[in-house]
């Protein structure tokens, strides 16, 4: 495993690898200043694949490469229900 990154860093990281997952700070879903994660606005990745797939219709519940993202930067993805993502540091 890499060294963790940084609420911002992870951030920007995604922004350029798959920008359609449209990561934010958590602290804006949670309107808390005091959170540290990331939520994920976007609901289709460029493959046309889910970037959440709660009900694992498509064999997976967290888009393959946004999960590979996120695991190696040393977060882990958290649904908060069926239609929100997050991801905190694990």
């Amino acid at each position: 495993m890499n060294k963790k990154l940084t609420e911002n860093v992870l951030i920007k990281r995604i922004k350029k690898l798959m920008p359609e997952a449209k990561p934010i700070k958590a602290s804006e879903f949670y309107d808390d200043a005091e959170v540290v994660g990331i939520w994920f606005k976007g609901e289709y990745a460029s493959d046309d694949l889910l970037i959440f797939d709660y009900y694992e219709e498509y064999g997976y519940d967290i888009h393959p490469k946004l999960d590979k993202i996120i695991t190696e930067a040393g977060w882990v993805g958290c649904p908060y229900d069926a239609g929100t993502l997050m991801a905190f540091e694990d």
